[in-house]
């Protein structure tokens, strides 16, 4: 994707998120997406917003967890709404199938002993 396909996306995001015209979100949104194609990074940190209405809009995500903003100890992770039944399903691996998401989470940081108490989770998905 070209930077400047991305700058207008990622202005079109803060625009629907924040309100305004998309205009006003450019400058920044042209120096993050510099940083992301200048990095050549293949993942892309989401807010939990973002998160959220991603799995509200398409019905699933697919990514991953990481502790403390790190590439250590990470954790595959897809999940399937169906927003009809108003249910969700937490595929984090062989046997390992949850149906809410917070637990999911908290099971992520009880496991990894590289989290400690108050370790906030960061969510990836591909660029």
């Amino acid at each position: 994707m070209s930077v400047m396909k991305k700058a207008w996306e990622i202005a079109r995001k803060g625009q629907k998120q924040f309100g305004g015209k998309v205009k006003e979100y450019f400058a920044k949104a042209l120096k993050m997406s510099w940083e992301i194609v200048k990095k050549g990074m293949k993942y892309v940190q989401v807010t939990k917003v973002e998160f959220m209405n991603e799995i509200r809009s398409k019905g699933k995500f697919e990514g991953f967890l990481t502790c403390k903003n790190e590439f250590k100890n990470t954790q595959k992770i897809n999940i399937v709404a169906d927003l009809e039944k108003k249910e969700i399903t937490v595929d984090m691996g062989l046997k390992s199938l949850y149906t809410d998401l917070s637990e999911a989470i908290n099971n992520y940081k009880r496991h990894n002993h590289y989290a400690g108490n108050g370790t906030e989770v960061y969510i990836w998905r591909a660029n």
